[in-house]
């Protein structure tokens, strides 16, 4: 990937994204490699992978402008899970035929080395967020200047209600939480990071036809309380159509 990022300062300084440059390119390289290992009762996954990064800047006031740094960093993850299946019979009466309920822990273990990032230029990186697909992912990070230094393992589980005739999914619970192990240092606020992340709980059903009603809770142990809840509704009447409403509440 590459990437030019040029600003008109106009002499406000403060009001620019990077600050002390005027105009930088990017470059960008990713690399991976992975060897999952796929079964009806259980998966597992290594992963190796590099991010690559170089920049050449032109400096807003050359005169004690930081250098642009550029680094390459590795990443190690093992993704890995287990899945459990009886027939519930005891749903047959609810749905009105044979139902399969499942069981699905989950493991994921993320390992980045320590790079200090503090005179690598930040021009489109923000933090991800936090749900259910950021707490397996390997980067907290969204855009290419930042790799977080990671030391994480997430566990979780997931259970789900199926069609035992077409296979469709019913319903679905998921509970997550990720344990950090050392402490990310690699972040753009000055908040402290906590070894323990939220607990998140989703639930998402298929209720009648192609209507979907999908909800998520964050819950904060350490204060005991829901910090974020969210509703979504989906209608998919047929191919290439569909409608989403949603709730967020944050607190």
């Amino acid at each position: 990937d590459f990437t030019r990022f040029s600003y008109n300062i106009g002499g406000n300084l403060a009001a620019t994204a990077p600050g002390a440059y005027s105009q930088a390119d990017r470059t960008v390289i990713k690399g991976a490699m992975a060897l999952p290992q796929i079964t009806p009762g259980y998966y597992i996954t290594p992963k190796v992978s590099f991010q690559s990064n170089t920049y050449n800047v032109t400096p807003y006031n050359p005169v004690g402008a930081p250098a642009a740094q550029g680094f390459t960093i590795p990443t190690f993850s093992l993704d890995s899970g287990l899945a459990f299946e009886r027939d519930a019979a005891e749903l047959k009466g609810f749905y009105g035929r044979d139902m399969l309920l499942t069981m699905e822990p989950r493991a994921f273990y993320v390992y980045t080395p320590f790079e200090s990032q503090a005179q690598t230029p930040l021009f489109d990186t923000a933090d991800a967020g936090f749900g259910v697909s950021q707490i397996f992912s390997e980067n907290t990070f969204v855009g290419n200047d930042r790799v977080a230094d990671n030391n994480k393992v997430t566990f979780g589980i997931t259970s789900r209600v199926l069609d035992a005739d077409t296979g469709i999914e019913r319903l679905r619970g998921v509970l997550a939480q990720r344990v950090d192990l050392e402490g990310q240092r690699v972040t753009l606020t000055t908040q402290p990071q906590q070894k323990r992340s939220d607990l998140l709980a989703g639930l998402s059903t298929r209720l009648i036809g192609n209507f979907n009603l999908d909800g998520l809770v964050q819950y904060n142990d350490q204060i005991s309380k829901l910090v974020q809840q969210s509703v979504t509704a989906s209608y998919r009447p047929e191919m290439r159509k569909l409608l989403n409403l949603s709730y967020k509440r944050t607190k």
